[in-house]
């Protein structure tokens, strides 16, 4: 009869455990447990620690200074149960709140706060109790060595859900159960948005850039898009709402693909060319020219400007076959643009600028105080975007302001020029100028970080960034939505807009498509 009872009992625990975990729902928002504005990450996740004998830090920590943390509200990141509570869950360090979250996708994971304890107006939630996005859950503590809030973000699995831990790993903390917190959230404020459609992530956990698209995707006329890995070594095809149909492991290191006379075109560093069968991943027909490659190429006509080990560019041939041009001396850059007359510009990573004749002459140099950006005027000739303003160089090299007040620019500036407009943005303002170089408005946006891009889709502008900025600016001048993925200052950043009306952005380890009908209905308010 004991057995019985007992067997009763643990039913209804059972049925009591799920029946909480169910009725805290499933997230529909995310965001940091504390204020970023006031708190500021001073150890970051997977960082190696010397007062831990090397061991990987598997959270963050964010800090408010010494007279502005302690006391301060930690707040839930999501909805979720709270499957840990204890203000002695790591002794004189603090106590710890775990958390469960169930997302839209059935995926699972936990996040962790670390260092807490509780005061008069903020107490610990009680184990099985659901908690709501930004609900309160403790205060920050007077933790060694300075106040500050430790915070995790775990998968599903084990006791992840019930262990306070350690705050730090012997292995590398994404082979150990946890994700980088501040990319978990960031991206998951997006993928939650109305105007997600899909995401695909192409790289490793532990490293944004090492699997992440090298070369622009090709849009296949089925939205479906082929896709280069970050080492080259790869080439995948995803489905359009974001599978990956079919992966190639590739034997040589690739550099680019593209859209080449109806054919798929993979490029090899070594200077091999091949046909991509897209149906099933086979290479056809191959040939190769007599160069090698060390990155993707600059696009001039129907022709290709491909870097090389040697520190030249060689030109490619329209028809993939051949190199009918070399220019020597060019050195390693992060920016380029090419003129329809051939003469090129370059900047390189410590802001030099060199701009060439078509057939690779030098003409100018100059080193700027910043990063710049490239643009071809009405008239034909190169404009550049920096630190002191707007200029234009002449077919000499000369330099003379374009326009004079317009503003400078600098790291995330940018600068498009389109049939009837030039636009110039300044990482936080964007000013639309016509013809006759006279302002016509100009709008703020919120201040992004990184390698701005702008491009233009009708009467709405598209920023971009590569540390994850996406902002949208309808040309009255009106900032209208912004959304964010995680990106970092040495990511790559693609966009295109597809005839299945979803805008496709491919930063550091991601391809995003959101549903643009939805993402700019605000912008037609």
């Amino acid at each position: 009869m004991r057995y019985f009872v007992l067997s009763i009992v643990i039913t209804l625990m059972s049925i009591t455990v799920t029946r909480a975990q169910t009725d805290c729902g499933v997230v529909d928002g995310i965001g940091f447990p504390v204020d970023t504005s006031v708190f500021a990450l001073t150890q970051d996740f997977a960082v190696p620690s010397s007062r831990h004998e090397g061991r990987y830090h598997t959270g963050e920590d964010w800090y408010g200074g010494r007279d502005n943390s302690v006391g301060q509200a930690v707040r839930a990141a999501a909805r979720g149960r709270v499957t840990y509570s204890s203000v002695n869950g790591w002794g004189r360090d603090g106590g710890v709140v775990i958390l469960e979250h169930t997302f839209p996708n059935g995926d699972v994971y936990y996040t962790v706060y670390g260092h807490m304890s509780e005061t008069a107006d903020y107490t610990f939630p009680t184990r099985l109790s659901c908690v709501q996005q930004g609900d309160v859950i403790g205060a920050v503590a007077d933790a060694r060595p300075a106040p500050h809030l430790h915070f995790e973000v775990r998968i599903s699995g084990g006791t992840n859900g019930t262990i306070p831990g350690a705050g730090y790993s012997d292995l590398l903390p994404y082979l150990d159960g946890f994700r980088n917190p501040s990319k978990f959230i960031v991206n998951q404020q997006t993928w939650l948005s109305i105007w997600h459609d899909w995401h695909l992530m192409v790289g490793t956990e532990g490293n944004q850039n090492e699997n992440a698209p090298i070369t622009p995707l090709i849009t296949l006329t089925d939205n479906s898009v082929l896709y280069l890995d970050g080492i080259g070594r790869t080439l995948r095809r995803a489905t359009p709402d974001g599978r990956v149909l079919w992966r190639v492991r590739l034997e040589t290191d690739a550099v680019a693909i593209e859209a080449w006379r109806g054919n798929s075109l993979l490029i090899l560093a070594d200077g091999t060319m091949q046909i991509i069968d897209v149906e099933t991943g086979g290479l056809g027909e191959t040939w190769r020219v007599l160069a090698n490659f060390t990155s993707t190429p600059l696009i001039d006509g129907n022709e290709l400007l491909f870097p090389t080990p040697d520190n030249s560019l060689v030109r490619i041939s329209a028809d993939r076959r051949e190199v009918i041009a070399t220019y020597t001396e060019i050195p390693s850059f992060s920016r380029a643009h090419i003129l329809a007359d051939g003469s090129f510009a370059i900047l390189t990573d410590s802001n030099e600028f060199h701009y060439y004749t078509a057939d690779g002459n030098l003409l100018n140099t100059a080193q700027l105080r910043a990063s710049a950006s490239f643009a071809t005027s009405w008239e034909g000739r190169l404009l550049v975007y920096s630190q002191g303003g707007l200029w234009r160089v002449d077919a000499n090299g000369e330099w003379s302001l374009y326009i004079e007040d317009a503003p400078d620019g600098g790291d995330s500036a940018s600068i498009l020029v389109t049939q009837e407009r030039l636009y110039l943005y300044t990482g936080s303002r964007l000013f639309a100028y016509n013809r006759e170089r006279q302002l016509l408005w100009e709008a703020g946006t919120p201040t992004i970080s990184g390698h701005a891009e702008i491009a233009s889709y009708e009467d709405v502008l598209l920023i971009t960034s590569n540390h994850g900025d996406i902002l949208l600016v309808n040309d009255a001048g009106g900032f209208c939505n912004q959304v964010r993925i995680f990106g970092n200052d040495n990511a790559q950043q693609w966009q295109s807009l597809g005839a299945d009306n979803r805008l496709r952005i491919a930063i550091a380890d991601q391809i995003l498509a959101l549903d643009w009908g939805t993402f700019i209905r605000p912008c037609n308010v």
